[in-house]
């Protein structure tokens, strides 16, 4: 059964649709990827006890303790200061 030019074109036509479609979201899945990762403290932020960011820029992970500063046009999330300094 052989098929009309009008038949291939409209399932070729709908085979790119799926394709774009599947790559669209791949795309989408990849990128609020990164964005996750990037939005969790590091365990560098975690020893140096602070990380710079807005009050709405709290990272997952950031300890419960940790108070958010904001002091010399400067805005941090860090650990109470009587809990960085050796006693």
């Amino acid at each position: 059964m052989k098929m009309d030019e009008s038949t291939k074109t409209r399932k070729t036509t709908t085979m790119k649709k799926i394709l774009i479609t599947i790559n669209i979201f791949l795309l989408l899945t990849f990128i609020s990827g990164c964005d996750l990762l990037a939005n969790k403290i590091t365990e560098q932020e975690l020893q140096q006890g602070w990380y710079e960011a807005g009050k709405d820029g709290k990272k997952e992970g950031t300890p419960s303790n940790w108070v958010w500063v904001n002091s010399d046009g400067s805005s941090k999330w860090m650990q109470p200061v009587t809990e960085m300094l050796d006693y």
